[in-house]
């Protein structure tokens, strides 16, 4: 098969960033058998999209070109012209981006990490709702799978009217900095922020809306 993935969004640094980076690398690393396009568009970063391409090992090919995220959510969430196969060659699976939903012959495939600016929309900026309301509807229409990263996720769409048949709960798996780390590293940090008790702790930050862009440290300890 000729598998079509929009990897747009690798260049911009935050959690969407990084399943789409981790979800290419982890095909490409167990999949020998069918043939990856990666494709997307960047009118500044489009160098980075080339690099995170030459960081990679597979059978792939790569197609990127200088369409802002701007012009993607027009051309296909709003006007919902030109088939993706357009710029790819035929395709017969096709996995969107976060952020565009373009028509394709292909078997359609897209992932939604979560409902927040439909559930929160007085924490979100108007043009994310209605970049997401206006791709939404044709993941509605035309999508045949829908990955989700959490049975919350696949809830809040089931309320929105969506068949739960399309759906499928694919949890995401930690990224291979999250390992056990050697006594003194442990203690390193235990000194660091002076804790004396057993403990799990969290840092995350986030950047404007649910997009992570740095993550200090997790530590666990036995209970």
């Amino acid at each position: 098969m000729r598998i079509g993935i929009d990897v747009s969004q690798v260049v911009y640094g935050t959690g969407v960033s990084v399943y789409t980076k981790e979800l290419v690398k982890a095909l490409l690393s167990v999949d020998k058998e069918n043939e990856y396009v990666l494709f997307g568009g960047s009118l500044r970063k489009r160098r980075e999209l080339e690099s995170f391409s030459s960081s990679l090992a597979g059978k792939f090919t790569s197609k990127y070109y200088p369409f802002p995220p701007s012009l993607a959510d027009f051309v296909w969430n709003r006007l919902h012209k030109f088939k993706i196969e357009r710029f790819t060659g035929k395709l017969d699976v096709y996995h969107s981006s976060d952020w565009a939903q373009a028509p394709s012959e292909a078997y359609k495939i897209t992932t939604i990490h979560d409902l927040a600016p439909f559930k929160f929309p007085r924490l979100t900026p108007g043009n994310i709702i209605s970049t997401h309301k206006a791709r939404l509807k044709w993941i509605v229409e035309e999508v045949d799978r829908i990955i989700v990263p959490s049975q919350a996720t696949k809830d809040d769409l089931v309320e929105l009217g969506m068949e739960e048949d399309r759906i499928r709960v694919i949890y995401e798996a930690p990224g291979a900095v999250f390992k056990p780390q050697s006594e003194s590293e442990v203690n390193k940090v235990l000194r660091k922020y002076k804790i004396n008790n057993k403990f799990i702790i969290i840092f995350c930050f986030f950047h404007q809306f649910f997009h992570v862009f740095d993550m200090d440290i997790v530590l666990s300890n036995n209970f």
